[in-house]
C-alpha cells in the first residue's frame, strides 16, 4: 500500500493539483471496504463521492443502496431494468437530451459493468489510500493535465484519446472505461458537479490493472 501512497505524492508535488488524485477500487462485495470507510447518510451520486473525497481526504464506499444516480447505478449493474425506457425518461426529464430518439441512444452509448459482478466501490486519495486502486483519477487544470498526457507519450509513444459527453464523465467515463478499456484517458467534468470545482478542472483517468502508472 505504501508503494501507491508514493506513488500518489508524484503528482502532487510534480503538478502541485488542487484536490487529491484519487484511487478507486470495485469490489464484489462490501465486505472489502476497508476498516473506517465512510458510507453516505443519504443518496447521492458517484461524482459527488468523487468530490468529497478528493476535496476533504475522505475514504468513501458506494453502494447500489446509496446511490441516488439511475444512470450510475445501471452503469455499474447494480439496477436491473427490462425496459431501460425508464432509464431513456430520466434523462430526457433532466434535459439531456432533445427528444426520446435522442435519450435512447444516450443510455445505449453509457460505459458500463458487467450487470451484477461488482456491488460497490471504494474511493481513496491516492496518497493516503487504503485501497489497491483499479483506476487513478488525477484532476487539474489543462496545463495539469497536458502533463500527465506528455508523460504517457513519453512512455508508450501513442496518443491519449477522449470521448466527451459532458455529463457522466466520473462514474462511466472516468473509471467504468479507463478499467474496461485499460487505457489513460482525459475528460471535463459533468455538469452535476461542475459548481464544485474550477471552470477551468479536466481530469486524468488511468486504468493500471496491468500496469504501474507513468509518473
Amino acid at each position: 500500500m505504501e508503494n501507491w501512497m508514493d506513488i500518489g505524492k508524484a503528482p502532487e508535488e510534480m503538478l502541485r493539483p488542487q484536490s487529491y488524485p484519487l484511487a478507486v477500487k470495485l469490489v464484489k462485495d462490501e465486505s472489502e471496504f476497508p476498516e473506517r470507510t465512510r458510507r453516505p447518510e443519504q443518496k447521492i451520486a458517484v461524482c459527488q463521492a468523487l468530490t468529497m473525497s478528493r476535496r476533504y481526504g475522505w475514504t468513501l464506499g458506494i453502494t447500489e443502496n446509496d446511490s441516488g444516480c439511475p444512470g450510475a447505478s445501471l452503469a455499474y449493474g447494480w439496477t436491473r431494468i427490462a425496459d431501460e425506457n425508464t432509464i431513456a425518461q430520466f434523462f430526457l426529464a433532466a434535459g439531456y437530451a432533445s427528444d426520446e430518439d435522442g435519450a435512447k441512444t444516450i443510455v445505449e452509448n453509457i460505459d458500463r459493468l458487467e450487470s451484477g459482478k461488482y456491488s460497490g466501490v471504494v474511493i481513496s486519495p491516492l496518497t493516503r489510500t487504503k485501497i489497491v486502486p483499479d483506476v487513478v483519477l488525477v484532476y487539474g487544470n489543462p496545463a495539469q493535465i497536458m502533463r500527465l498526457i506528455q508523460g504517457s507519450m513519453y512512455k508508450e509513444g501513442q496518443k491519449v484519446k477522449s470521448e466527451l459527453a459532458g455529463m457522466a464523465a466520473s462514474c462511466t467515463g472516468g473509471i467504468i472505461r479507463a478499467f474496461n478499456q485499460t487505457s489513460i484517458r482525459w475528460l471535463f467534468p459533468e455538469t452535476a458537479i461542475v459548481f464544485l470545482q474550477s471552470h477551468t478542472t479536466m481530469r486524468c483517468c488511468l486504468q493500471f490493472l496491468r500496469q504501474k502508472p507513468t509518473m
